[in-house]
């Protein structure tokens, strides 16, 4: 039903970019140390199996860096770098990254995803974007994001983006 009906959604409306109090925070952190496991361990795989070793990769949205800390734990040989527009999450991230020794192999830092080039100094060899790009709040903001991450991709910058869907029907959204 989802793929043949039509569509008869209003405009959509993006998370609310308040990832910045520390109570929402507090909430994504809990969330990706319980409930998200599965996630993360589908989206490492994926991009486990696509990263050469000793691979450079940047994650866009990373948020407080869960799923990179999950990713580095198994790939030992990777060098992540993780961005994020939040700097409550940043630190948060950077914090639990050094209590489990992390720090060396994962950095995460304060920055904007429609903005990468400040963090392609050095070659990127894969592009991660998992849960962040639904947060990006009209087209023109996706359509920076994507065109910085072509860049790298066009560098030769393997891609992986896994995020939400947008349904179709009022009916699949609320099921």
């Amino acid at each position: 039903r989802e793929a043949l009906s039509p569509c008869d959604l209003h405009e959509r409306v993006p998370e609310p970019s308040a990832m910045s109090s520390p109570e929402s925070i507090s909430g994504f952190d809990s969330a990706g140390q319980k409930h998200l496991l599965p996630v993360y361990y589908f989206n490492a795989r994926a991009i486990s199996a696509m990263a050469k070793r000793g691979a450079h990769v940047l994650d866009v949205g990373c948020g407080t860096g869960q799923l990179l800390a999950f990713l580095a734990r198994h790939r030992p040989d990777l060098r992540i770098t993780g961005i994020d527009l939040s700097e409550g999450m940043v630190q948060v991230g950077q914090a639990m990254l050094a209590e489990s020794d992390l720090a060396p192999r994962v950095k995460l830092v304060c920055g904007d995803m429609r903005n990468l080039r400040r963090f392609t100094t050095e070659p990127i060899d894969l592009v991660s974007s998992v849960f962040a790009l639904h947060h990006l709040a009209a087209t023109p903001d996706l359509v920076a994001c994507l065109g910085e991450i072509s860049k790298l991709v066009a560098a030769g910058a393997s891609l992986w983006i896994f995020d939400h869907a947008r349904p179709r029907r009022r009916q699949t959204a609320d099921r």
